[in-house]
């Protein structure tokens, strides 16, 4: 009959009343619905309402991915680092988790710094163990010679392999192997 709905008096966060306010040119108040609710915030988008990231909880994955489409990023430092899910949900939406909340004698988790731009402590880690070693080897750090037994094949053959040559006087020249 030629009227138009008021916006202000149809609630907005009624998801019909939203619809059919946009049919009339109303747009619903992005403050009158609850961000925190997915399918409140999927509603805002289309109308031009974006949630906000602060009411959002950035360590569920689910409010994490959907505040990365309406473009807000979780934090960080809300996150824990030493969970591999949230390590690789925080890369995919600029964090990077902190080296040192890691424990960069566990395998995985190391492999994981470096894939996210964070290099495990050598420190932490015992050169003397060959896995260790060669762990440092690919991250950029180098097993101290001090700390191995020049004297046994293994680790002089390690030794080698990462730079150092073995003392010829803590060898025992009798011994070919």
């Amino acid at each position: 009959f030629g009227g138009l709905p008021s916006a202000m008096m149809m609630d907005s966060r009624g998801k019909d009343d939203v619809q059919m306010m946009s049919q009339f040119g109303g747009l619903p108040s992005a403050m009158m619905m609850d961000s925190q609710q997915k399918d409140d915030a999927q509603m805002m988008s289309p109308f031009g309402g974006i949630p906000s990231a602060m009411m959002m909880d950035s360590r569920v994955k689910d409010d994490a991915q959907m505040m990365s489409q309406f473009g807000g990023l979780p934090s960080a430092m809300m996150m824990d680092s030493r969970q591999k899910d949230e390590v690789q949900m925080m890369s995919g939406f600029g964090g990077l988790p902190s080296a040192m909340m890691m424990d960069s004698r566990q395998k995985d988790e190391v492999q994981m710094m470096s894939g996210f731009g964070g290099l495990p402590s050598t420190i932490m880690m015992d050169s003397r163990v060959k896995e260790d070693a060669q762990m440092m080897s690919q991250f950029g750090g180098l097993p101290s010679a001090t700390m191995m037994d020049p004297r046994v094949t293994d680790d002089a053959q390690m030794m080698s392999q990462f730079g150092d040559i073995p003392s010829a006087m803590m060898m025992d020249s009798r011994v070919t192997n």
